[in-house]
């Protein structure tokens, strides 16, 4: 009986490897003690997302977006700018590397969800390492959910970062599931047939709204947890600050706004939100971008993301590369 399962299960799942079925999406992490979870390594692998389907190969440093011999730029960011759903020459490192007169090799360190605090520390990982000596290092801080991202209180003790319950304010490590659940997720996350299952099976997008979480950031009197939580993201941007001291870069921000969830008419309050990042480490040459749209917020979605992820597409790419040339050159 037990054959004749493991027999039905393996034909089953080879019938799904053989029609193209993808992956998860979260086939794309690997767990990671100091960072929760990383991207994987020497790995090819093939996901969907809404309607689109593609392949994403990841390097031996769990890298998709890198340009150029060396590593003078590095960039860190989440889900915007990783790239992970674009062509090769359509992402960051790519764009960029291309508008530096392919004089300095481009870096991009991003990954998906990652917080200020995650994305500070893989970024010392590759200097402690000597993995990487960049002369400029770019954060681009997602306005939406970087401040979240770096609580875990409200992002899960999966990640690095700080607690609202805590008396002080340090970064606490994440915790992993058990071996266990990662042996079953494992399973899960290799299995094509599974992925085709929860393809057809289908999750409706839900309505687009601001994360209640971070609602106070934009009101005149932040509530204690979001004043809390904004001294994560201090924390993430000191150990920036100070790794480039230490090793001698420079460091810029770009605060990228998606107008979708904050709307234009809210534009005041918005700004307000970027001056109290921009403040929390004015070490930092910080820009913001993009501007409030001047079209129509739907034709701005069309134009700026990825249709079935709220990332970056190839237009909005191009565009942020182009603001982190301005900021690289006035320096």
């Amino acid at each position: 009986m037990a054959i004749l399962l493991v027999t039905v299960v393996g034909s089953i799942e080879l019938i799904s490897r053989w029609n193209g079925c993808p992956q998860p999406y979260s086939a794309v992490y690997v767990y990671d003690p100091a960072l929760g979870y990383r991207f994987q390594q020497n790995r090819r692998i093939t996901i969907k997302e809404g309607d689109r389907k593609y392949t994403v190969d990841f390097d031996s440093d769990g890298l998709v977006d890198r340009a150029g011999i060396s590593a003078d730029v590095i960039i860190l960011g989440d889900g915007i700018t990783a790239g992970i759903e674009l062509k090769k020459t359509d992402r960051l490192a790519s764009r960029l590397y291309r508008l530096l007169d392919e004089r300095q090799g481009v870096l991009n360190l991003s990954v998906t969800g990652y917080g200020t605090i995650q994305q500070a520390l893989l970024l010392e990982d590759w200097l402690v390492n000597n993995k990487a000596r960049p002369k400029e290092v770019v954060l681009v801080f997602n306005l939406s959910n970087d401040v979240i991202d770096n609580v875990q209180d409200w992002d899960g003790k999966g990640v690095p970062g700080i607690s609202l319950s805590a008396a002080t304010n340090r970064i606490h490590s994440p915790t992993l599931p058990s071996k266990f659940y990662q042996v079953v997720r494992g399973i899960y996350t290799e299995s094509r047939f599974l992925g085709c299952a929860s393809d057809l099976r289908g999750v409706a997008e839900p309505a687009l709204k601001a994360p209640v979480q971070i609602s106070s950031l934009f009101e005149l009197e932040m509530s204690e947890d979001m004043q809390k939580a904004m001294q994560g993201v201090k924390i993430g941007l000191a150990r920036i600050e100070e790794l480039g001291r230490r090793y001698g870069f420079r460091a810029h921000g770009v605060v990228w706004v998606d107008w979708s969830i904050f709307p234009v008419e809210k534009k005041d309050k918005v700004l307000m939100a970027i001056n109290r990042v921009k403040g929390l480490n004015d070490s930092i040459n910080w820009s913001y971008w993009p501007q409030p749209p001047e079209k129509s917020i739907r034709e701005w979605e069309a134009d700026t993301f990825v249709m079935g992820a709220r990332h970056a597409n190839a237009n909005a790419i191009l565009e942020i590369a182009m603001k982190i040339t301005e900021q690289l050159v006035r320096q």
